[in-house]
C-alpha cells in the first residue's frame, strides 16, 4: 500500500510519522477511489480535502480509535450517528440540503453558528432529518412543504399577507436580513438556523410532493 500511496502523491514537507500517521499531499480525484464509506461516516467534502493522513499496517483497534478521535474534534451531524433505518434515507436528506447550497450559495455558511438568514449545510441536513422523523413524512413531501413555506414567508413581506409561520410581525425583522432574503429568494431561515416543525406541519397537506428542489 505504501508504494501505491507514493505513486498517488508525495509526502508533505516534513511529513514524518505523527501518532502513527504519515502526511501526504494527494489530489482528491486520485484519493477518492480508495476511500471506504463507513455506515456512520458522512461523505468526504472534496473542498476540505487538501492532505491525507495515512496509517500503515493499522490494526482495527487503531483505526477505530483514530475515527473516534476525529469525530471528537469535528462536529458530526446527528444524521450520521443514528441508525440508518431510524429515519429517512441519508442520501435523500443530504441531497436536499446540498440542493439548497447550490441554489442559494450566498446563504450557505461554514459556521454552525451562522447568523440569520444564513444556514449551515450540516445543520440543515440534521434539521431535515429531524423534521421528517417528527412529522412522519418522507424527504420529497418535506421538500414540497419547505417550498410552500418559503413562498408564504416571501408573500408576508411583499404584500403584507399574514403568515402564521413567522415568529414576529414583518416590520420587526432586521431590514438588512429582510433585504438579503428578498434579493436572494430564500426566507426559510429568517427566524433562526432551524426550520420548526410547527411552521412546516400546516403546509404538508396543501402540497403534492414532487421531484423539483429546492
Amino acid at each position: 500500500m505504501e508504494a501505491v500511496i507514493e505513486q498517488l502523491g508525495r509526502r508533505s514537507a516534513g511529513g514524518s510519522a505523527s501518532d502513527g500517521f504519515v502526511i501526504y499531499e494527494i489530489a482528491w480525484a486520485r484519493l477518492a477511489p480508495l476511500c471506504c464509506q463507513w455506515s456512520r461516516n458522512r461523505a468526504p467534502d472534496p473542498e476540505r480535502v487538501v492532505l491525507a493522513a495515512v496509517m500503515f499496517k493499522a490494526t482495527p483497534a487503531a483505526v477505530e480509535a483514530a475515527f473516534r478521535a476525529i469525530n471528537a474534534g469535528v462536529s458530526v451531524p446527528e444524521l450520521y450517528t443514528r441508525a440508518p433505518d431510524a429515519g429517512p434515507a441519508r442520501a435523500d436528506v443530504v441531497a436536499l440540503a446540498a440542493s439548497y447550497v447550490s441554489a442559494y450559495p450566498k446563504f450557505a455558511s461554514a459556521s454552525a453558528h451562522c447568523t440569520v438568514p444564513n444556514f449551515n449545510r450540516d445543520g440543515f441536513a440534521d434539521n431535515i432529518d429531524g423534521l421528517c422523523r417528527a412529522l412522519s413524512v418522507d424527504v420529497a413531501a418535506l421538500a414540497a412543504a419547505l417550498r410552500r413555506l418559503n413562498t408564504e414567508m416571501a408573500a408576508a413581506f411583499s404584500a403584507a399577507t399574514p403568515c402564521r409561520s413567522l415568529l414576529k410581525a414583518p416590520d420587526q425583522y432586521s431590514a438588512k436580513a429582510v433585504e438579503k432574503c428578498r434579493a436572494g429568494g430564500l426566507w426559510l431561515f429568517l427566524d433562526g438556523r432551524v426550520v420548526g416543525a410547527a411552521a412546516v406541519a400546516p403546509l404538508l397537506a396543501k402540497v403534492a410532493p414532487d421531484a423539483a428542489a429546492p
